[in-house]
């Protein structure tokens, strides 16, 4: 089932019985940017085989489609971290599709579909960058992310956060 983020982009739970998920599980896999000894996600293949098919929301991963029909990149959402609340998100796009706006897109929907949860009401939304990868440090910045921690040596944490009020 898809979720639309807008009339182009949606997502959909990822799914290892789908011929289009393992298809780009196996490209983002074989893209040494993204998994491999210079890359900064875990296998996606590894991911796609040992998802535990819940039907949650938080704690999955996601192909994101292009119309439906397109699998043009990879996004996970962690568990809901309690204490804030908060989720991390963690995501990938193939190479032919870099560059069009697509990720930056994705994230400012998903965004907005997260903090209009009423349930889980999430204050904050963190993506964890490695320092090398400018690329996704521009996207996180055009899709409205704030550097909020750059002491670590390898990594940068960027967040949106929500405020919300009391009523």
């Amino acid at each position: 089932m898809f979720i639309d983020l807008d009339k182009n982009l949606s997502i959909k739970l990822l799914d290892s019985n789908n011929s289009k998920d393992i298809w780009l599980a196996d490209t983002l896999d074989r893209d040494e940017t993204i998994v491999g000894e210079k890359g900064f996600l875990f296998s996606i293949k590894y991911v796609l085989t040992h998802n535990n098919k819940s039907t949650k929301f938080y704690g999955q991963p996601y192909a994101i489609y292009q119309n439906h029909s397109l699998p043009i990149g990879y996004l996970e959402i962690s568990e809901v971290y309690r204490k804030e609340p908060s989720v991390f998100l963690n995501y990938a796009l193939c190479k032919e599709q870099r560059g069009h706006g697509y990720m930056c897109r994705t994230l400012k929907c998903l965004s907005n579909l997260i903090f209009s949860d009423k349930i889980e009401k999430i204050a904050t939304i963190s993506l964890i960058i490695d320092k090398n990868n400018t690329d996704s440090k521009k996207t996180a910045l055009l899709a409205g992310f704030t550097l909020e921690n750059s002491k670590d040596k390898q990594f940068d944490i960027y967040q949106l956060t929500k405020k919300y009020t009391k009523k």
